[in-house]
């Protein structure tokens, strides 16, 4: 949908299941300045808003550079487009991650373009930033099991651009740490990832050297490769 609101174009594309929140999310800009919550253990621009009994996950996307800007116009998907699309597809693979309400996206001219994408909170309550803090035989136990999540991920096609550990949120459910995507906007979905390309995205997660380890370890396991292997593209992604 394509509407006008005081001089400044509104795209919006919204998941049918939400369609009672339309006039809502028309105007998730000023809901998202005026009401919006941080979150408590992440630090990436996201902000919760409260509305009919859902709590909301909303990202707003920056303004990029100019060229960027005119490639978004001209063949690629913006950022919040990207996310929303992203997160469907995860969905539909079995994987956590917000379920997609909506992308906004406000113009003022061909340039000037601000984008939200609009998902339901997953709530679990931990990120993996704080298994750098972790006991080591717990921390273990949550790094086999998030390096699997993480080769299911690649083997399905998923990659996050840039592993961040603010990004992946767990929780302990039934007795089985489960993970979820919380930003989408940077994962690109699509072939099969590559050993090589697998261990460059953990490597950004800037960890200890135990930390790496276990990692490695067992990515390598959930891979079916040789733990070498995966060592030496780690390393060589860190260098």
């Amino acid at each position: 949908m394509i509407t006008k609101k005081t001089n400044i174009l509104v795209t919006l594309i919204i998941n049918p299941k939400y369609e009672r929140l339309r006039d809502y999310l028309v105007n998730i800009a000023d809901h998202f300045e005026d009401t919006g919550r941080t979150l408590p253990m992440v630090n990436n621009g996201i902000r919760l808003l409260d509305v009919d009994g859902l709590t909301l996950c909303v990202k707003h996307y920056d303004r990029t550079s100019w060229r960027n800007r005119l490639a978004v116009r001209i063949y690629k998907a913006s950022k919040g487009k990207h996310s929303y699309n992203c997160a469907a597809q995860l969905r539909e693979r079995g994987f956590a991650t917000q379920e997609p309400v909506a992308y906004v996206a406000y113009r003022r001219n061909l340039m000037d373009q601000n984008m939200y994408f609009v998902g339901v909170f997953s709530n679990y309550h931990h990120s993996l930033h704080e298994a750098f803090g972790m006991p080591h035989s717990e921390r273990a136990e949550l790094l086999e099991s998030f390096a699997h999540y993480a080769a299911r991920l690649h083997e399905e096609g998923f990659l996050p651009i840039a592993c961040s550990a603010d990004n992946i949120l767990f929780d302990r459910i039934d007795g089985r740490y489960r993970f979820s995507i919380l930003d989408t906007g940077n994962m690109k979905c699509g072939r099969k990832v590559s050993i090589q390309k697998g261990c460059k995205s953990l490597a950004a997660l800037q960890a200890d050297d135990a930390f790496n380890t276990t990692l490695i370890r067992a990515y390598a396991v959930a891979r079916g490769v040789n733990e070498a292997e995966c060592q030496k593209y780690f390393e060589r992604a860190k260098s």
